[in-house]
């Protein structure tokens, strides 16, 4: 049996082997192909189901991109919405109790483990409720909004700081509002009111704004808001804070925005009579004011307009009262005359107000540290001396049921915000004047 040499690869056809030479193959070379070759230029030849950008035997993953900085929250409101959250926020902390407030500010610390000043606006929401300080949704939203602040994983809210503003609005809630009209004569003369004063108008307005069309500009805006719930207070406090330039003046489009978010839906026409008989410039600027008197006035009384015949004349088609039946001369004579009295004077509430802001910034001067707290002591002597000279005739007893409801347990200091609110909310209810 012949066997074939090793190195004999194939036969010819006549029977002799055929003997190739076999290449030697070198060491490796550093371009990692044999000896003696150039290594490739080009990438390897891929798979056919390979289609990554270097070919080989994985697969290529996308490259990471960067997804930059992540978009801010933007926990600022518009003017608009910060004022619908104070009108809200006046009206709903006016019906908390007198300690709710002090009571909601230290559950909040409580449940702030970290001390840190922020809680979550799932937490604030949820207490807000718990204390009685029911908001709409979309008050809850703004005010977390207000006073947020991006946290790790979700929204925060500076809690100090939204108390600080509840407590705020709380005195401001308990402000007494401005004497209305005839206010003060009514209180002297026992019930009879004085003749009304004659109308100030710009000279420019006499002929384009006349009384017959004042007339008929009153007895259209009691036809349009007629049985429509209005809250002058939330339209006098919307319109000031409008008021940026603190001139006491709006022009139209700020006076149309205040009417409307504060539910005076008037028609444009009215809306447009009404800013006509309110220039008192001639130059487009409305004297906040004058806006008030005159929507004041069509709360008041009703205006009797004939269209055909004008204003009624005082005391024409009016019935009037009839007084009881006098006594004979005689009797008259016979009966006692009891002594003249002079009439006690009326309790000038805008005054006393003016009187007692004083006192609230003595107080708050007081504080050093600006911390909000003091020694009750120290607050008694200020409130009082101020108590003494502008004769705001501040019961003690009311001084010191303030001062007993005011101290905050945790500090053992008087809450000075609190304390200036609640003083004049008794002193009110001492006098019976709400």
């Amino acid at each position: 049996m012949n066997r074939a040499h090793p190195t004999v690869h194939s036969v010819s056809s006549s029977g002799v082997p055929l003997v190739v030479r076999q290449r030697s193959r070198g060491a490796p070379t550093l371009g990692g192909g044999p000896g003696g070759q150039p290594a490739p230029t080009g990438p390897p030849p891929g798979r056919p189901g390979d289609t990554g950008p270097r070919g080989g035997n994985f697969s290529v993953l996308p490259p990471i991109k960067d997804s930059g900085r992540k978009k801010e929250q933007d926990f600022g409101l518009s003017e608009l919405d910060d004022i619908s959250l104070k009108n809200e926020v006046i009206r709903k902390v006016k019906e908390l109790p007198e300690r709710g407030l002090q009571g909601l500010l230290i559950n909040l610390r409580a449940q702030d483990r970290d001390r840190d000043g922020i809680l979550s606006t799932d937490t604030v929401k949820g207490t807000l409720n718990k204390f009685q300080l029911h908001l709409t949704d979309n008050g809850l939203k703004n005010i977390c909004k207000k006073f947020g602040e991006a946290g790790d994983r979700v929204p925060m809210v500076r809690y100090e700081e939204m108390m600080t503003y509840l407590t705020k609005s709380r005195m401001e809630a308990l402000k007494p509002p401005p004497p209305m009209i005839n206010q003060r004569s009514v209180g002297v003369t026992g019930g009879k009111q004085q003749p009304p004063q004659p109308r100030k108008v710009n000279l420019r307005n006499t002929v384009l704004f006349s009384d017959r069309d004042e007339g008929k500009l009153m007895a259209d805006m009691e036809r349009q808001l007629k049985d429509k719930p209005v809250n002058m207070a939330d339209l006098r406090r919307t319109m000031y804070d409008l008021d940026r330039d603190r001139n006491d003046f709006l022009s139209g489009q700020q006076v149309q925005i205040a009417l409307s978010k504060c539910g005076f839906h008037l028609t444009p026409d009215v809306k447009a009579r009404l800013l006509l008989a309110t220039d008192r410039t001639g130059a487009g600027l409305y004297k906040i004011e004058t806006i008030m008197n005159y929507l004041t006035r069509r709360l008041q009384t009703q205006t009797e307009f004939l269209p055909d015949e004008g204003f009624i004349e005082d005391g024409e088609g009016i019935r009037e009262e009839q007084l009881p039946l006098q006594p004979e001369p005689q009797a008259m004579a016979l009966s006692p005359v009891p002594p003249m009295e002079d009439p006690e004077p009326a309790f000038d509430i805008q005054k006393w107000t003016n009187d007692y802001q004083y006192l609230a910034q003595a107080v708050y001067s007081a504080d050093e540290d600006q911390s909000g707290f003091m020694p009750a002591d120290e607050v008694q002597h200020v409130a009082a001396t101020y108590n003494l000279v502008y004769n705001l005739q501040i019961s003690e007893s009311t001084f010191q049921s303030a001062l007993s409801s005011s101290i905050d347990p945790n500090y053992g200091e008087v809450n000075l915000e609190y304390f200036i609110a609640l003083l004049q909310d008794l002193h009110f209810r001492e006098l019976q004047n709400y």
